[in-house]
């Protein structure tokens, strides 16, 4: 039972500190591909971070639904 919670801690860190919801199959594929010399990792870096701020926009931003636009 201990073992479990020790092997799985840093999936439920990455959960808790990662900002977007569902996101952690992405991060791990863009780590995996950093790794792998795929990608450079400052590209993996900067496609994680993007696509982190586009997921949860800071406070008070515009999204394109809120000057009255149909949804």
């Amino acid at each position: 039972m201990a073992t479990a919670n020790v092997a799985t801690m840093p999936i439920r860190t990455a959960r808790r500190i990662l900002p977007a919801k569902g996101g952690l199959p992405l991060y791990l594929g863009l780590g995996a591909m950093g790794l792998a010399g795929v990608l450079e990792w400052p590209i993996a870096v900067g496609v994680g971070v993007g696509y982190a701020i586009l997921r949860n926009p800071p406070p008070g931003a515009e999204t394109p639904n809120a000057k009255g636009a149909a949804a």
